[in-house]
């Protein structure tokens, strides 16, 4: 099983944000890379 990463302290890169039809993106820097990160709302 792969490990799952936590990204709620990552700094966020202002100014790359997208709303697209699949949700929003975000970008943040983790361990010196640059991430896009899609939001799942859960119910």
């Amino acid at each position: 099983m792969t490990e799952k990463i936590d990204f709620t302290e990552c700094r966020r890169i202002p100014g790359s944000v997208y709303n697209g039809a699949n949700g929003k993106k975000i970008a943040v820097e983790y361990n010196g890379n640059r991430y896009m990160l899609r939001m799942k709302i859960c119910d």
